[in-house]
């Protein structure tokens, strides 16, 4: 068993993403028997997440212990219906593996207090996604016939961010623990966004090609944040009730330790169109801009009943407030990009925000003991979509996503104790729709009054979905 340890260890390190959604607190669970319990296990977490779902409860741990738990693999798939225009699809397809968490904690002898430390995948994105368009249309209504119309649109988005910290907690009374964190967080995101239309004039034997009009845009932006948040938590005991509050503070920015980039570049040639005839190129590029992130103050409220003696439910209701409007970059003071106020859909990357609204998710789950060896775990929970739109001007704010739906998640597994650890093995599988979205990029009919796009409509709809499978391992260097 000693061989198979070490090797196993090493496979749950490998660092990937998910293809998750941007503005979503739960895309990411903690330890590998607190997602499959859909994370509803702020009343009695007991093993090393509880550095994270409530620091209280590592008042209950019995056992020094080391702890890795990993997306052992996964499928996602987002699909956005006309979202390039009428039967133009945008699709992204990842399949990978990442960590969740890998902690350490200690129970010190002879004293009610345990200490952890641990290291945490809180959020991962990656989406990656295209769509290229050649037709014969109509673009120049000056010119008489179709000219040969090519148009592209690419969109990519990384994001990762990691949480390193310290947990302590102490039992009070028998029926009481309380417990703190203190985490520094580490944010990274690169965004790159891509469209360009081309408008070429064939020749009158189709053998050469003659460009007249054609546009391009590009955006770029690598972002770095850096910060430190505290938890506290407290688990208390009454009858046969179990309950639970877990509150994390909101984000203190480290500033010196922001580095974050933007870059655009822009043409347009179009003398067709009487307002902006004249070619229009434009670039703006900045290194070391300061950056900023705001998470909200996040209350927990947890409850657990046992239906018998092998049977237990969980609940979680979790309050996150809201974060007024704020810019998440700040530029220098020349950052004015010489684009015609005419030019339709451009909006102002330099002036990057944010806005999070009230957000209210659930979680429920059950757990059955099967036998002293096997444990068996069922859940579910919400994800609500966080992204205040309605304060943000896209007109003149840019915001640093495109996905803004809700998301649903179901989850299930397996724990198998043995002597000296635990393996646990489970899966999740997480969905989303949303309607009426405008389109990122219309292809479909471009015009020159339209930058040689067509109008953009929100005919679009998007389709999430995602199936993961959960290892975890836990290795206890003495077990009572």
């Amino acid at each position: 068993m000693k061989q198979l340890k070490y090797p196993l260890i090493f496979f749950l390190l490998i660092p990937f993403s998910l293809l998750s959604q941007e503005f979503n607190y739960w895309g990411n669970g903690v330890g590998s028997r607190s997602t499959m319990l859909a994370g509803a296990i702020t009343s009695n977490i007991s093993d090393n997440s509880a550095i994270f779902y409530n620091p209280g409860g590592l008042s209950d741990i019995t056992n020094s212990s080391l702890s890795v738990s990993s997306y052992g693999y996964y499928y996602g798939a987002l699909n956005i219906k006309n979202g390039a225009g009428t039967n133009f699809d945008l699709k992204s397809h990842h399949i990978s593996t990442q960590p969740q968490i890998v902690s350490f904690v200690k129970k010190v002898p002879k004293l009610p207090i345990s200490l952890t430390f641990a290291s945490l995948n809180r959020h991962s994105t990656y989406i990656n996604t295209d769509y290229r368009n050649t037709m014969m249309y109509d673009v120049i209504p000056q010119i008489p016939g179709d000219e040969l119309y090519v148009g592209s649109y690419t969109y990519t988005n990384r994001i990762k961010e990691s949480w390193f910290g310290f947990g302590y907690g102490k039992k009070i009374k028998n029926n009481l623990g309380l417990g703190f964190s203190v985490f520094g967080t580490f944010r990274e995101q690169e965004m790159l966004m891509t469209k360009s239309a081309d408008v070429y004039l064939p020749d009158s034997d189709t053998t050469a090609l003659e460009i007249i009009s054609n546009t391009f845009q590009q955006d770029n932006m690598i972002y770095r944040n850096a910060g430190i948040l505290f938890v506290i938590g407290a688990t208390w005991k009454y009858d046969k009730f179990r309950f639970g509050v877990n509150i994390t503070t909101p984000r203190i920015n480290i500033k010196f330790l922001a580095n974050s980039y933007l870059k655009r570049n822009y043409y347009l040639n179009n003398p067709y169109n009487e307002f902006y005839g004249t070619p229009v190129k434009a670039s703006y590029w900045e290194n070391k801009v300061k950056s900023v992130f705001k998470s909200p103050l996040t209350v927990d409220l947890g409850i657990e009943y046992p239906l018998d003696t092998a049977t237990f439910i969980y609940g979680k209701l979790s309050f996150f407030a809201p974060v007024k409007k704020y810019k998440i970059l700040i530029p220098g003071e020349a950052t004015d990009i010489d684009i015609p106020n005419g030019v339709p859909d451009i909006g102002s990357f330099t002036n990057m925000v944010l806005a999070n609204r009230f957000v209210i998710n659930i979680a429920s789950s059950i757990s059955h003991k099967v036998s002293e060896k096997f444990e068996f775990l069922l859940g579910f929970k919400t994800d609500f979509n966080y992204l205040n739109k309605k304060s943000i001007d896209v007109n003149k704010e840019f915001y640093p996503g495109r996905t803004f739906w809700n998301l649903y998640h179901l989850t299930g597994g397996l724990v198998w104790r043995w002597e000296k650890f635990d393996l646990s093995l489970g899966g999740s599988y997480t969905f989303g729709i949303k309607g009426n979205i405008k389109q990122y990029v219309n292809l479909t009919s471009p015009t020159v009054d339209n930058n040689l796009y067509g109008v953009r409509d929100y005919s679009a709809k998007a389709k999430f979905n995602q199936a993961s499978l959960f290892l975890g391992f836990t290795y206890f260097f003495s077990r009572m």
